[in-house]
């Protein structure tokens, strides 16, 4: 039991230690009062960590052997604790451990706080000024807990250093300053205040443990070398001496602020003047990528995971290296939401709605556009041959039909693929219905002609179609249809129709080698249609109106031709 009480001390010493080091102001307090952040009881299977400072929420961050990270969130009334298996019943590897208890001020804490309320949160009886954080460490021995040794925070003195402990051999010089090394001379001892100088100027530490007759005995002892220009390699390294590795290397030629940590524990990369937690300035033309993540495993997930402030993941970016593919994760059902200078330009929900230009997507492409002309959307294809537009599939994925500009034709397309035939519907009634066959039915839904013309009764009492095969065509005309009849009249019909040309043209972008009247003239002439469309059936009238003065005109010479032709006869009979 001695043994245990000296080891759960010399713990709570470190946690004191290293609150000191995080919260001064906290921490001072706790010293001058006696009392610690946190109580720790260790067990062989299981950690328990007793706040004795109020709180409403607790973070507890472990990190391990290996990449072993686990971090865990209490709420109040729950003392955060760690068990030796994990979730999936794995025990902890044997090994070194760090923790961190960090204290989470909650809105509510921080409107008690606002407002004054010392009874929601304390530090040795005064109000919690500022966020706390403890940290420590513990092993796992023969698969069991352990607490830090006593002797690893306060190892004893080495006795004093005495003549008898220098040896002579002119590689050493003291003046004031020193010099160390192989390469050593007199004048070397100038450099403030120590200088390596050899052909090899590296630098170990090498960690003994101390022996321990009480159990537990942990080796803590690990070797570390500063190593200069290794291999007649250009560089300066810290190398993990006992482990073999190279965990740091700064390259000769490395530009100034390659790596700064200010003042506030804002990092720098290229820059002395970090504004956030991490930034990265680069100072290159070209597409040179100012960062790179890369995750060497063919089913890894090289990215950026974003936490909320309880250390939940909230949203992943990143690549997804086994199905080759970018993932843009947003966890918990959150929106992800683009904006530009802080304003919401498109959001997709977590129903995978889209909406730009609106903030509340109804449909899975919901766009929104404000100001009068504007343009929602814009398809283009660069290529002269090309064709821009959107096609539409069945479920399967089978494109059925595609509206699109045509570059090369300079025609607008609507194509229905499969026998699929194109409706037109207003209200969700059917008007218009072009089948796979080209028969067009108007206000018909299963045209047998070319084009059948409905009058509502559907196809079976058509008002008017055409047949291109009997080149028939029928209009519904009978007066039962029609009201408000009066009888037109055209004085000066047939000098009217002399005055209109009859031309051989050309479409612009159409057909060619036409034959037909120009709208302008008709409309001059006839006061009818408009200066750009002539409507057929006027056409058509006017020529009835024409054949009609003919006749009449016809007939007034016929009656005066048999006139003259009794008159002459009758002076034939008196002579």
């Amino acid at each position: 039991m001695r043994g245990k009480r000296e080891t759960i001390g010399g713990f709570t010493l470190a946690l004191i230690f290293n609150l000191s080091l995080t919260l001064p102001g906290a921490a001072a307090e706790l010293q001058r009062s006696g009392t610690p952040a946190a109580h720790l009881e260790v067990a062989p299977l299981r950690i328990d960590w007793l706040p004795l400072i109020a709180h409403e929420r607790l973070v507890l961050t472990v990190s391990g052997p290996g990449d072993l990270f686990i971090q865990r969130v209490f709420e109040a009334g729950k003392p955060p604790s760690l068990g030796l298996f994990d979730s999936e019943g794995d025990r902890l590897p044997d090994g070194s451990y760090n923790w961190e208890l960090r204290w989470i001020e909650t809105s509510k804490a921080r409107e008690a706080s606002e407002q004054g309320d010392s009874k929601k949160l304390r530090v040795a009886g005064k109000p919690l000024e500022r966020p706390l954080v403890v940290s420590g460490h513990f092993f796992v021995s023969n698969g069991s807990f352990v607490a830090a040794p006593e002797h690893t925070s306060a190892r004893p003195p080495k006795p004093p250093i005495t003549a008898k402990n220098f040896v002579e051999t002119g590689s050493l010089v003291v003046q004031r300053n020193a010099c160390i090394g192989d390469q050593c001379n007199t004048n070397d001892a100038t450099f403030s205040a120590l200088k390596l100088k050899s052909t090899l100027p590296n630098l170990l530490f090498d960690d003994v443990d101390i022996p321990c007759e009480d159990p537990p005995c942990i080796d803590t002892a690990h070797d570390w070398a500063l190593l200069v220009n290794p291999s007649d390699v250009a560089q300066f390294s810290l190398r993990d001496v006992d482990g073999s590795l190279t965990p740091f290397t700064v390259a000769a030629g490395a530009p100034d602020n390659s790596l700064y940590v200010s003042g506030n524990g804002n990092v720098g990369l290229g820059t002395s003047t970090p504004a956030v937690r991490l930034d990265v300035r680069a100072n290159a033309a070209g597409p040179l990528a100012t960062a790179r993540l890369q995750n060497s495993s063919a089913t890894g997930y090289p990215g950026i995971e974003y936490l909320d402030n309880n250390g939940v993941v909230d949203l992943y970016v990143g690549l997804d290296n086994a199905n080759a593919n970018t993932r843009f994760n947003s966890i918990n059902n959150f929106p992800i939401v683009f904006l530009t200078n802080s304003t919401e330009r498109m959001r997709v929900t977590s129903g995978g709605n889209v909406g730009i230009g609106t903030a509340s997507p109804s449909d899975k492409l919901d766009l929104s556009c404000d100001g009068a002309g504007a343009t929602c959307m814009k398809i283009r294809n660069s290529s002269a041959t090309g064709f821009s537009g959107v096609e539409f599939a069945e479920e399967g994925g089978t494109t059925v039909a595609n509206s699109s500009v045509d570059n090369a034709n300079n025609t607008f397309r609507f194509n229905a693929i499969n026998n699929f035939p194109i409706v037109f519907l207003t209200n969700s009634t059917e008007h218009v219905r072009l089948d796979s066959d080209g028969d067009m039915g108007i206000n018909c839904n299963n045209p047998t002609s070319d084009l059948v013309i409905a009058s509502g009764g559907g196809c079976s009492t058509p008002s008017s179609s055409i047949n291109a095969g009997s080149a028939q065509f029928t209009t519904s005309s009978s007066r039962t249809f029609k009201e408000n009849l009066s009888p037109v009249l055209v004085p000066g019909i047939l000098d009217k129709i002399a005055k209109i040309d009859v031309f051989n043209y050309d479409f612009i972008k159409g057909p060619k080698d036409r034959l037909g009247l120009m709208a302008e003239d008709f409309h001059e002439i006839f006061g009818r249609g408009s200066d750009k469309m002539i409507d057929g059936q006027e056409v058509e009238m006017a020529l009835w109106l024409a054949v009609k003065e003919l006749t009449a005109q016809n007939q007034q010479l016929s009656k005066r031709l048999t006139e003259l032709e009794a008159s002459l006869e009758a002076e034939r009979a008196n002579r």
